[in-house]
């Protein structure tokens, strides 16, 4: 075989009914010079069946089993120590790409020497398979190479690491991975990444078809771990800001965080479980409020949630919020059980 040129990374978990797609999307695509590593997580569905069965089609996956079910922060971590190419994509099991994602990705990343390139996440709704036509020189046309912090200022943060094309070289030397055994694995990775990243850039090609599953992890009932762990992430957060030198690194992370502060109170209302852990998020929500209340007046977010959540924060009435809104919902069930 041909030098590996990109090692694509798939975790499997519970998702026998997209896998098949999911691979297919993979085996087809227009640059032949890929290794596929397949991570079965202790799936308890059919999916080894689906990975033997492509295994048996396409030489050039790799399956590794997990003895326990480790996650998908873990499972992506486990498989980068077995890429053999110089640039890694990370695909979820129930997600698929299109047929030229890593022939133009290569392309761009060999001409210009890029850490991290950036593509766009497609949302869909339907398991059908979908391609479209697109132009490598309209996805090249003014492209912008800039240095992380910059690159940062200036676009959005997408914390996904899905959406991004790397390095291999660029994530061994900075020892970057996604946290294992937490929510929002993925912002542990990208975020350092992006700060770090020597030259990053970004092409309009929405080349990831991120399917939209109501079952799928961040769409479940939050529970006292997604509270946990939004108080461990803002921590992080913290953390990074205090260990930022320039203003722009500065910006970016106080913009993130107010972010994240955003959802941590809309979690915070809606849970049903962990006093103790409410009253840690809340403190810490709390303490960094005052650096980045003016970055959180220029969230793009409806105006009534925006200036309720600040209202709230800033007199400090998330627990007089979160037993207005039960009162709320329990007035709005009793309503509908009398039927008025």
């Amino acid at each position: 075989m041909n030098k590996i040129k990109v090692s694509i990374v798939i975790p499997v978990y519970n998702t026998e009914q997209y896998l098949e797609k999911c691979l297919d999307s993979v085996i087809g695509q227009t640059l032949k010079e890929i290794e596929i590593i397949v991570v079965n997580d202790q799936s308890p569905d059919d999916s080894q069946s689906i990975i033997n069965k492509f295994i048996r089609k396409d030489c050039r996956i790799t399956a590794i089993t997990n003895e326990t079910n480790m996650g998908l922060g873990a499972s992506r971590n486990k498989a980068i120590k077995y890429c053999k190419g110089e640039y890694i994509l990370f695909l979820d099991s129930d997600d698929w790409i299109h047929s030229k994602t890593c022939e133009y990705f290569f392309q761009i990343a060999e001409e210009y020497n890029t850490d991290i390139i950036e593509g766009l996440l497609n949302p869909v709704t339907s398991r059908k398979l979908i391609d479209f036509d697109t132009n490598f020189d309209d996805l090249t046309k003014n492209l912008d190479i800039s240095i992380g912090s910059t690159y940062l200022n200036l676009q959005r943060f997408i914390p996904s690491v899905c959406n991004k094309f790397w390095k291999k070289n660029f994530i061994q030397k900075n020892d970057l991975r996604n946290k294992e055994d937490r929510f929002f694995e993925d912002i542990y990775m990208s975020l350092p990444a992006s700060l770090k990243a020597k030259k990053i850039c970004k092409i309009n090609f929405p080349f990831y078809f991120q399917y939209i599953n109501p079952l799928s992890i961040t769409r479940q009932k939050k529970t006292l771990k997604h509270i946990e762990d939004r108080n461990y992430l803002l921590q992080f957060l913290s953390n990074e800001l205090t260990k930022a030198t320039s203003p722009e690194s500065k910006n970016v992370i106080r913009r993130i965080i107010a972010e994240r502060i955003e959802a941590a109170v809309s979690d915070l209302l809606l849970a049903n479980e962990g006093k103790d852990s409410f009253k840690e998020l809340t403190a810490v929500a709390l303490n960094l409020w005052p650096q980045v209340k003016h970055d959180f007046i220029s969230l793009d977010i409806p105006f009534v949630r925006k200036w309720g959540i600040y209202f709230i924060l800033n007199l400090n009435l998330i627990g007089l919020a979160k037993q207005m809104l039960l009162f709320y919902l329990f007035f709005k069930r009793q309503i509908k059980k009398i039927g008025v």
